[in-house]
């Protein structure tokens, strides 16, 4: 039989040998949940580029569709324009593109009898 302080010693020693196996088997679970945690973070920093890329994709859409579209608002603002001075040169013409001479020649005439008849009447004005 073994004497008490040897039996003592073993049961350290059993003892001491059962934290070290409980250690290590919490050690190598803490490198599990480390290892789970690590992949965790890589996958959402992967979901995040991914989003990142997107959002910018979506802006970098959105600017073209407003280059477009101001390309378009800059070409219909030229249309009516021209549409506009097309229509002040026919209002100066009887058909498109001929000018209405007579009509320019009357308009004239009537400036220059309008302008006749208040000198007329500023110097008469001045006689009286």
């Amino acid at each position: 039989m073994l004497e008490p302080d040897l039996w003592e010693t073993t049961a350290v020693i059993k003892n001491r040998m059962l934290e070290r196996t409980e250690l290590e088997q919490e050690r190598e679970a803490a490198l599990v949940e480390v290892e789970i945690l690590r992949k965790m973070k890589e996958e959402e920093l992967m979901i995040q580029r991914k989003l990142e890329e997107q959002c910018q994709g979506q802006l970098e859409q959105e600017r073209e569709e407003l280059e477009l579209q101001n390309e378009d608002d800059k070409m219909l603002f030229q249309q009516e324009d021209q549409e506009e001075i097309g229509k002040t040169i026919a209002e100066l013409t009887d058909k498109a593109g001929v000018p209405n001479l007579t009509r320019i020649e009357e308009n004239e005439q009537l400036e220059s009898i309008t302008d006749l008849m208040a000198e007329a009447e500023q110097e008469s004005s001045q006689l009286i």
